[in-house]
């Protein structure tokens, strides 16, 4: 949502509160005419980029290789170091990751599914 908001890409908004509610399954999500369903974080800034909406056209060339670096390294370091902050490392998803889905998600999925994707 910031990426398109940088660009200026015109996109109507749907706040959802659960991944499960989006069209996907996952968030974020876009809707397009043309490829359906987009999920993945990149993929989605792609799609932008081929609709002539791109963040970075004003960049000069080492500038936009240390945003592409930049993107690799949150990718590659970050999401591995988050994804087992809130679903490996037992007291933080017991004292927060598993209450905040208990909390977020309806009655009997919020029983269910947060150790069905903590099992994941």
């Amino acid at each position: 949502l910031t990426y398109a908001r940088f660009t200026g890409a015109p996109l109507k908004v749907h706040r959802v509160t659960s991944p499960w509610r989006s069209p996907s399954g996952h968030l974020p999500a876009l809707r397009t005419r043309d490829k359906g369903i987009i999920s993945k974080p990149q993929q989605i800034i792609t799609h932008l980029r081929k609709q002539k909406y791109n963040a970075d056209y004003d960049l000069s060339a080492t500038q936009s290789a240390d945003t592409l670096a930049f993107v690799s390294l949150l990718e590659e370091k970050l999401l591995p170091v988050l994804i087992h902050t809130f679903w490996v490392d037992a007291k933080n998803y017991v004292e927060h990751t598993r209450k905040w889905y208990a909390e977020t998600i309806p009655f009997p999925l919020n029983v269910c599914l947060p150790n069905a994707m903590h099992k994941r």
